[in-house]
């Protein structure tokens, strides 16, 4: 078992008792739920369409200008493999 429950910190009305979740198999997620307020948050994993993705690679660029240009991310022309068991496909491209 890779994940634990703990009692956790509501943000919204600060009470105490709001149960946590927290996983790092196959990757980092959290769930809590506050039981006085109803506040709800939990990880949500989906892929950027490739207009996206190449946006974010270019501000990745741009943010580190000074890295080695082997170093940049190219922009691409299609998008990688995005394996369906991690997150949503956004086929808005």
């Amino acid at each position: 078992m890779s994940g634990r429950s703990y009692q956790g910190y509501c943000p919204n009305c600060r009470g105490t008792v709001a149960d946590a979740y927290t996983d790092h198999k196959p990757f980092d997620q959290v769930h809590i739920s506050c039981l006085h307020c109803g506040f709800t948050a939990e990880t949500v994993s989906y892929y950027l369409n490739l207009a996206e993705l190449n946006e974010r690679r270019k501000e990745h660029n741009e943010l580190n200008e000074l890295i080695d240009e082997e170093d940049r991310l190219p922009i691409l022309n299609e998008l990688p493999k995005q394996d369906e068991e991690f997150g949503k496909r956004n086929q808005n491209d």
